[in-house]
């Protein structure tokens, strides 16, 4: 379930992305990003990989 919800997320992105609206990801993967950090220092795999998602994507567009 959650990689079918990042796969739609992503395409969301690559469609606002190319209508200069990156802005709006990088605010909320900034606010996402603290709390898949302590889902991931929890145990918790899925917020790990959460937490890479987001961290990438704040890298390469924010």
């Amino acid at each position: 379930m959650t990689n079918l919800l990042r796969k739609l997320a992503d395409e969301e992105m690559e469609t606002s992305l190319s209508n200069g609206g990156a802005g709006q990801f990088c605010s909320l993967y900034s606010k996402l990003l603290p709390i898949s950090i302590a889902g991931c220092m929890a145990g918790n795999s899925s917020s790990c990989s959460e937490m890479q998602h987001y961290t990438e994507y704040l890298h390469k567009y924010c």
